[in-house]
């Protein structure tokens, strides 16, 4: 494979993302178009955005999309902040991994709650029976 040329028309593009450059030679990373953002100069919301685009699997509703991005603007930032401020964290993560984590486990949560009732979301969101593991 090393060394081949991928054959493309004038109206064709390759883009690739490589995890690291740590096996590129000097002559690739020298025609590679590079764009590196760092996490908190982009924040949370791109990925809150592109989380609300895959809730379309779901089959939700509109209007429970546009609920779950209103709670998201509502509780995210106070929440972080209020990780940052009060309380004590064995590691140090960034927000965005915070929120990352946040979608993984409201998408598992919506999951469980749509399988239980599929046709009736309404009433499946009334009768869930969410269990949170903090201490009072």
């Amino acid at each position: 494979m090393s060394g081949e040329i991928i054959q493309m028309s004038s109206a064709m593009n390759l883009i690739f993302e490589p995890a690291d450059l740590e096996q590129a030679s000097p002559a690739t990373v020298s025609r590679c178009g590079m764009i590196y953002m760092e996490p908190h100069q982009l924040g949370w919301r791109p990925l809150k955005d592109s989380y609300i685009k895959s809730l379309s699997e779901l089959e939700l509703s509109e209007e429970y999309i546009e609920l779950i991005n209103d709670m998201f603007e509502w509780l995210v930032d106070p929440s972080l902040q209020f990780l940052k401020l009060m309380c004590v964290t064995f590691l140090k993560t960034s927000g965005i991994h915070l929120v990352h984590s946040l979608t993984r486990l409201f998408n598992c949560l919506m999951k469980d709650m749509l399988a239980s009732q599929p046709s009736d979301l309404d009433e499946a969101v009334r009768s869930s029976d969410v269990r949170y593991p903090f201490k009072k």
